[in-house]
């Protein structure tokens, strides 16, 4: 089938899912492309707003060919940018006609835009589009507001989910999640997200003088390093050899400098900023513990690729069931008192969980042929 991949962020915003989830249909036999239209804003990411090139253009990533357009995002002017962003995929679809013909099918990563834009595309083009949809409630309520049920987006967003072949959440949980907003008027069959099982396996530990914690996610509240580091402050003071890796977009900027500072972790906590995909499996191997404060999650990648390496992990109630893997510690929300807590005790009884059986659950819900299976009997049926 010819598939036509529609991401609501993709790199350097994110997106490895989308790549990964084509890289997978791609290795079933399949014609895959992306069409990513990157919001790019001046304040957040001032270093690519200012240089990444203009208009639409051609790439590969690991593979696949891409159609990109970087859009400079105004501030403040939420509705105008939607508007010039869905405008922009249109203007990129006549673009990837003319040079491939349409596809068979069009995947869209998140409803909010990617998936309203499918379904415009579907009534231009008569092409059939599903929705994987990765995001929780608090992310879309970072834009409508807290609670909010009124606002102008949601009958739009509702409407693409209603129209869509099927929607595809991530994770069962997500589904009722996201019912205050959109109810669940749709068809919906969740499929776990994919990693890279031939990269992401278990081996023996190396070895380090204390013991580790590793938290790789983007600086942000909903990621709650504010909380982590408190939790931090506690289990230091209860044992004193323990230290803390942290890794993703904006770790090392000054703001988290400060935090450590503010809670006396100089020395503890070592901050690794964005690092590629390589680096970030040696951290876990580096590592004897994935610790996740998260205050919303749909289905964290980072749980999948920990486990894969047979790492456990200490999270927070926003696991889904699916990643509550044997040897991992749940916890409430907001609770710096509780995760301390677990994590002291993961410290005293070290790991008891057997690599391999955990790598093989992994491999069995999130490789990715098992992503490309699932997908195929649930869109195409066969």
């Amino acid at each position: 089938m010819k598939i036509l991949e529609i991401p609501s962020i993709f790199f350097p915003r994110g997106g490895a899912f989308c790549l990964d989830q084509a890289k997978a249909l791609a290795r079933r036999g399949h014609e895959v492309r992306i069409l990513a239209c990157v919001e790019l804003g001046i304040t957040d990411m001032p270093k690519d707003y200012l240089t990444r090139p203009l208009g639409i253009h051609w790439q590969e990533y690991d593979g696949i060919e891409t159609c990109t357009f970087y859009a400079r995002r105004l501030p403040r002017l939420t509705k105008l940018n939607n508007k010039r962003w869905i405008e922009t995929v249109m203007l990129m679809m006549e673009e990837y006609v003319s040079r491939h013909g349409l596809p068979d099918i069009i995947h869209a990563h998140s409803v909010h835009w990617a998936g309203y834009a499918a379904m415009k595309i579907s009534e231009r083009w008569g092409v059939p589009y599903v929705i994987t949809e990765h995001s929780s409630r608090a992310i879309f309520e970072m834009e409508f507001g807290e609670g909010v049920t009124d606002c102008w987006q949601i009958p739009l967003l509702k409407a693409a989910l209603r129209k869509a072949k099927v929607v595809i959440p991530v994770a069962d949980e997500l589904v009722e999640n996201l019912r205050p907003l959109f109810g669940t008027d749709y068809h919906h069959s969740s499929i776990s997200n994919t990693i890279d099982t031939d990269f992401f396996v278990p081996r023996e530990r190396d070895s380090h003088s204390c013991y580790s914690f590793v938290y790789p996610a983007v600086f942000f509240p909903l990621k709650a390093h504010d909380l982590l580091l408190e939790s931090m402050r506690i289990v230091v003071s209860r044992i004193g050899n323990v230290h803390l890796h942290l890794a993703g977009r904006g770790t090392d900027n000054q703001k988290m400098k400060q935090l450590i500072s503010n809670h006396g972790l100089y020395g503890k906590v070592t901050l690794h900023g964005s690092i590629g995909k390589a680096a970030m499996r040696q951290l876990y191997y580096d590592s004897d513990c994935l610790v996740v404060p998260s205050r919303s999650e749909a289905q964290p990648l980072i749980c999948l690729e920990a486990a894969a390496t047979g790492l456990p992990f200490v999270g927070t109630e926003v696991i889904p069931r699916s990643l509550r893997f044997p040897g991992c510690t749940i916890v409430p929300i907001d609770n710096a008192q509780a995760l301390a807590d677990a994590m002291c005790a993961m410290v005293a009884k070290g790991c008891d969980t057997d690599p391999t059986s955990l790598y093989n659950k992994v491999k069995a819900m999130a490789s990715p042929e098992a992503f490309a299976r699932k997908f195929e009997e649930t869109v195409f049926g066969n």
